[in-house]
């Protein structure tokens, strides 16, 4: 009897071992990207004159993120969006580095020798944009922006 009594006992005891427990996936930490202001170029703290054709911007190297690969970021950039009245879609999508043609985007940047924004949002998460409700970030995010002057004269 004892021998049957310390089977069982041997046998629940090992039951928790034949049984997998529930599996839990680990989350992830909620790290917001980062970016290092001192490694963005040009610099975002003081106004970008627009001199040349092409200006090129660029957070590669500055862009941080404890818990999610680079390439696995959002990268959306805006010219002007916060000076229209409408809601703007992106106008680049998925860069660490953009070239802004200025008279490619002349209607944004008009009249010449006036000030606009040209903003990024880097995300962990989605970023969605909708015509009426303008932009929603879906993940942890950074935010940088460069105010810009143009000074080109387009044909």
């Amino acid at each position: 009897m004892a021998f049957l009594v310390a089977s069982l006992v041997a046998t629940l005891a090992c039951a928790g071992c034949l049984w997998p427990s529930d599996i839990i996936e680990r989350q992830g930490f909620g790290h917001a990207p980062a970016i290092d202001r001192t490694r963005v170029v040009p610099s975002p703290d003081s106004v970008v004159e627009l001199t040349s054709l092409t200006t090129d911007f660029s957070v590669a190297g500055a862009i941080t993120d404890l818990d999610t690969d680079l390439d696995n970021l959002e990268f959306h950039w805006y010219l002007g969006y916060l000076e229209w009245t409408q809601p703007k879609p992106p106008d680049f999508t998925g860069y660490q580095a953009i070239r802004l043609n200025a008279c490619a985007f002349q209607e944004e940047l008009s009249p010449p020798g006036s000030l606009h924004t040209l903003e990024l949002i880097v995300s962990d998460g989605p970023i969605v944009f909708d015509r009426e409700n303008g932009r929603t970030i879906l993940g942890g995010y950074a935010y940088v922006s460069w105010t810009v002057r143009s000074q080109v004269a387009c044909q």
